[in-house]
């Protein structure tokens, strides 16, 4: 496709899930399910305390959490149970559970004429208002704001 090909936002849902591991080493998951386990955007410790004993007899326990797709909570479980770990889920946060979509600025790089062409095609829609705030946080071109707040009226 030649200059100004429009490919299709995908919509991505993603929720924030708490799990409790233990086990020696539990912690580290925190890190290595990025590169492990599909669907997992971010990955942080919450909380930590290093058990007793040695080697991989060290009863760890960790808090992690993780900014993930709703199919990698059970691939994650998998994934920490193969490692030895024992694994259970928290908890979900709710107020990640929306979609996040993609928005395709790049249309806010156009001239205003070619913009309303664009914006008449009705492609873009679902994106226009977050075009519009990212529009009145940018350039802030006064016609370019109308052609999105007539769209916005249309639509």
């Amino acid at each position: 496709m030649g200059t100004g090909a429009y490919y299709p936002a995908q919509m991505v849902i993603k929720m924030k899930a708490v799990f409790s591991l233990f086990g020696a080493g539990c912690n580290h998951l925190a890190e290595t399910a990025l590169v492990k386990v599909e669907g997992i955007a971010s990955g942080r410790v919450i909380s930590y305390n290093r058990g007793a004993g040695v080697g991989r007899h060290r009863n760890d326990t960790a808090t992690l959490e993780f900014e993930l797709s709703p199919a990698a909570v059970d691939d994650f479980i998998n994934h920490a149970r193969s490692r030895g770990f024992s694994c259970e889920l928290e908890g979900l946060d709710d107020e990640l559970q929306e979609p996040v979509v993609d928005v395709p600025l790049d249309v806010l790089d156009l001239s205003v004429k070619k913009l309303r062409t664009a914006l008449a095609t009705g492609d873009y829609d679902m994106y226009l208002e977050a075009l519009l705030e990212a529009e009145q946080a940018g350039k802030t071109r006064k016609t370019a704001v109308q052609a999105l707040e007539d769209r916005v009226g249309e639509a």
